[in-house]
């Protein structure tokens, strides 16, 4: 994917804005559109689905664990910013909070303006093909009617991904610890791994049989008892974690809309009822 074609153009627009204090740069959509935030010069999808700023570690050979990556900082259209807090090793902790739209702003030109992305393309898919899908960093715009993607492969400065992605973090002043309301669940069976942690799962006292939920291969949206339960697991254990019932072992997938990565987004009022039920998987 090649995003560097509408770079010359922003750049010499941001140039031209810097000798104002970086107020009057115009990231090449020129004025707010309907349905979009922002105050004219940065435009953005007014839309909680919209990604506007994304900051992330991609790539490798993806697996079904993949489905539980959080990634490391990233702010929607609605102004909410979700990120990867500090945390001990083997968990992960998710905040999340709400910027003001002047905040989103600023950090926007901030990254043209004084980090430089402009200066740096996307690279990756230029890369030369092998057995292993190689793991770089990732930085993501969505501006203006324009994508922006850039990566460590365009030879970015040493402390340049660090920069960024702490700035990202220290943008709210009251994180909240994310705790999800819904989300989706699934599971596919995995071979006995004595390195891995091992999670005990009761179908019979959560009411969801994760045999069943493997052979059906698809999601249950999960937003009962149970899931504080199990967003407890994924969030204080390794990646390499597998659950056992009976004498069987599973690897679970869940996914909360906007904020992992691929989740699907959450079910409509009239999809819920069967979203819910496992037995009405099949039927679709």
């Amino acid at each position: 994917m090649h995003t560097r074609k509408w770079l010359p153009l922003l750049f010499m627009i941001l140039l031209a804005g810097c000798g104002g204090g970086g107020q009057n740069v115009n990231l090449g959509g020129g004025d707010a559109a309907p349905g979009r935030a922002g105050d004219g010069t940065v435009n953005w999808v007014d839309d909680a689905d919209h990604v506007v700023f994304r900051i992330d570690v991609v790539g490798g050979d993806e697996d079904f664990e993949s489905k539980n990556d959080v990634p490391l900082c990233t702010i929607y259209g609605n102004n909410r910013i979700v990120w990867q807090g500090s945390s001990q090793p083997g968990s992960t902790v998710v905040l999340f909070s709400f910027l003001e739209p002047n905040t989103v702003r600023d950090y926007i030109l901030t990254l043209f303006t004084e980090q430089g992305l402009n200066e740096y393309e996307s690279l990756a898919d230029t890369q030369p093909p092998g057995e292993v899908r190689p793991v770089y960093e990732q930085i993501e715009v969505n501006v203006n009617g324009n994508n922006y993607v850039t990566d460590a492969f365009a030879n970015w400065p040493p402390d340049l991904f660090l920069e960024v992605l702490e700035s990202c973090r220290n943008l709210s002043s009251q994180p909240v610890l994310f705790e999800p309301a819904g989300g989706w669940m699934s599971a596919t069976y995995a071979e006995y791994d004595p390195e891995a942690t091992v999670i005990q799962w009761n179908a019979a006292a959560t009411g969801i049989d994760l045999v069943e939920l493997a052979e059906l291969g698809a999601e249950l949206w999960l937003d009962n008892d149970v899931l504080p339960f199990l967003w407890n697991a994924m969030t204080n254990s390794p990646r390499n974690r597998i659950f056992q019932q009976g004498d069987t072992y599973f690897y679970v997938g869940f996914q909360v809309p906007n904020v992992h990565r691929d989740a699907p987004p959450a079910p409509t009022t009239e999809e819920l009822p069967a979203a819910r039920r496992l037995n009405n998987l099949d039927e679709e």
